[in-house]
């Protein structure tokens, strides 16, 4: 669609040129309605929707680059946290207290905010088996990084 309307605006923007450059063609369009007044005025019109058009084309490329920096990202920490969460099973007790608050039982959610309140809670009370982790040669700051 970008394409299109690309298109488009080349083609508008040809024909105003082309009118503003010649005084033939605004002689003969003045009868219509169309002096060189308005044609200079459909001109700037024209230059405020490129403009316009060029701004939303730039944020909907930053939206599409943001997008996908946040994927590799989650991507990263996701399958970093796999690993600790893997290591923390193998530690806590599924009865106890830090397996509970640590949200260690269950499939991780497929949802980035869910993904994200089972990760926070993870890391938020990863100090109750960090005795554990050491015990194990995994430091802490390793750990929650």
């Amino acid at each position: 669609m970008t394409k299109r309307i690309n298109t488009e605006l080349d083609s508008y923007e040809l024909v105003l040129s082309g009118a503003l450059d010649n005084p033939v063609i605004i002689k003969a369009m003045t009868p219509l309605g169309y002096d060189h007044k308005a044609i200079l005025y459909g001109n700037n019109l024209l230059k405020l929707t490129i403009s316009l058009h060029q701004n939303r084309e730039q944020k909907e490329n930053n939206q599409k680059e943001s997008t996908q920096r946040l994927r590799e990202a989650y991507q990263r920490a996701y399958k970093q946290y796999m690993i600790y969460l893997k290591v923390a099973r193998m530690l806590v007790s599924p009865n106890s207290f830090a397996w509970n608050e640590m949200k260690l039982g269950g499939t991780r959610k497929k949802n980035l905010a869910e993904w994200l309140v089972q990760a926070k809670a993870f890391y938020m009370h990863a100090g109750l088996v960090a005795e554990q982790l050491e015990q194990r040669g995994i430091s802490r700051k390793s750990f929650c990084r």
